[in-house]
């Protein structure tokens, strides 16, 4: 059965139980996201962490700036092997930056999504995740992304063999 996503039109980051379960959204809610006129985009850089080179969106949503979503996609996730092309990952946090903070043209967000969009589809199309990537993505998924990667430290020669077959 397809998944629930949620989305009023008021209420721009009201995340299903899925997205807040895995905390990540697809390309097509992102979209949505940033189209609806209550969210504003603080910044938009291609910038790294510890699983890879992504593009990253500091988001909030306009009067409320009680909270912050980092979203983060259109990149190479190391550990899972594979591009993120389809989802994004996000996190929530309280606020950094000041509510006057002008927020960036949309038409110019949506404009450097479509462009990073077609940069890493090209990568993307010819790349087979490995087996070793497979099961990242299955760990992960069960827990978390941090979690995953302390047990792969664990099972390192399993994996090891697993890449072998």
């Amino acid at each position: 059965m397809p998944r629930k996503e949620a989305s009023q039109p008021n209420e721009p980051f009201s995340f299903s139980e899925h997205e807040q379960l895995f905390d990540h959204i697809s390309d097509t809610r992102l979209q949505a996201l940033l189209a609806n006129p209550h969210t504003e985009v603080l910044s938009a850089e291609i910038s790294s962490n510890s699983y890879g080179e992504f593009l990253f969106l500091k988001t909030r949503l306009h009067p409320d700036h009680t909270l912050e979503h980092t979203l983060f996609g259109y990149g190479f996730h190391e550990h899972r092997d594979r591009w993120l092309i389809d989802e994004w990952f996000f996190y929530s946090a309280p606020p950094l930056s000041k509510k006057s903070e002008t927020p960036l043209n949309t038409d110019e967000v949506f404009e450097l999504l479509a462009q990073r969009k077609a940069e890493v589809s090209a990568n993307a199309h010819s790349h087979r995740q490995t087996r070793r990537g497979q099961l990242f993505d299955m760990i992960a998924d069960l827990t978390d992304d941090d979690g995953a990667l302390s047990d792969f430290d664990d099972f390192e020669q399993l994996l090891d063999d697993l890449d072998d077959f």
